[in-house]
């Protein structure tokens, strides 16, 4: 009897000893430069992919620091590296024509805001259109260009936002099934930080996905996609934070410098 107590314990702690081995070897990987194959990748890794390049396939996959990946993709004849960071509750993509040389200042108009939003949903069309450009302005004064007419533009910027997977806490909290599920995590701590109660809380994956076109050529310069699982009814200031965090970062290496 106590051998095969001994036996089960020694039995449990090898198991537990080989799972801490392959979670280190995996964090390992995600803070160095090697290749780690697109079957390793995340989940939201690969979903934001899909939202900004949605006929391309991933060939393979590099971790190039925590949270951070280089993919490259096939499909599309113009973007085929894809650059990924994640952070601040969000997962963000971003792609470009690196044959192109990009302006290092002059000016932008918002040309187009399309979405899948309702009219009665927390998430108000117009007023996700006046954060949008709010963040627009602040993050591109900042990089050296300044908004104008569309028909003085030097690029345009359109942008698809939409709302997904609407659901109450509770009926989330009954369907934890999947292994990578940080992301819906976050966004539970996020309600609960709300004082929200399981009942009446709706989360959604919200995401934004914004194109940049020479305005001349009418060719898409960059492309960017960002993804979060997050709480919908929050206050506008909260609104207005991640919407400036969501397009900060996904202008962050915009415009690539050509050395």
């Amino acid at each position: 009897m106590i051998a095969n107590t001994i036996v089960e314990t020694i039995t449990q702690f090898g198991v537990m000893i080989a799972f801490v081995v392959i979670v280190i070897v995996i964090l390992a990987v995600c803070a160095s430069g090697t290749s780690i194959g697109r079957f390793m990748l995340p989940r939201a890794v690969t979903d934001v992919v899909s939202k900004l390049l949605p006929q391309s396939f991933i060939t393979d996959a590099e971790a190039t620091d925590y949270g951070e990946f280089q993919l490259d993709v096939s499909g599309n004849t113009r973007l085929k590296k894809v650059h990924v960071h994640r952070g601040d509750g969000m997962t963000i993509a971003w792609a470009y024509d690196e044959s192109i040389e990009f302006p290092q200042a002059g000016t932008y108009a918002f040309s187009s805001f399309q979405h899948n939003l309702k009219a009665d949903s927390a998430l108000k069309p117009q007023r996700v259109k006046a954060r949008i450009e709010k963040a627009l302005a602040d993050t591109l004064t900042s990089k050296k260009f300044q908004p104008t007419t569309t028909d003085a533009a030097d690029i345009w910027i359109s942008v698809f936002g939409a709302l997904e997977d609407e659901a109450s806490l509770q009926a989330i909290l009954e369907s934890f099934d999947r292994p990578d599920d940080d992301e819906w995590q976050e966004a539970i701590r996020t309600a609960m930080a709300h004082g929200r109660d399981e009942e009446t809380t709706l989360l959604g994956r919200g995401s934004l996905v914004l194109d940049i076109f020479d305005s001349r050529t009418t060719e898409v310069l960059w492309r960017a996609a960002a993804i979060s699982n997050m709480l919908v009814d929050v206050e506008g200031s909260e609104k207005e934070r991640r919407t400036g965090v969501a397009v900060a970062e996904m202008l962050r290496r915009f415009p690539p410098s050509h050395v």
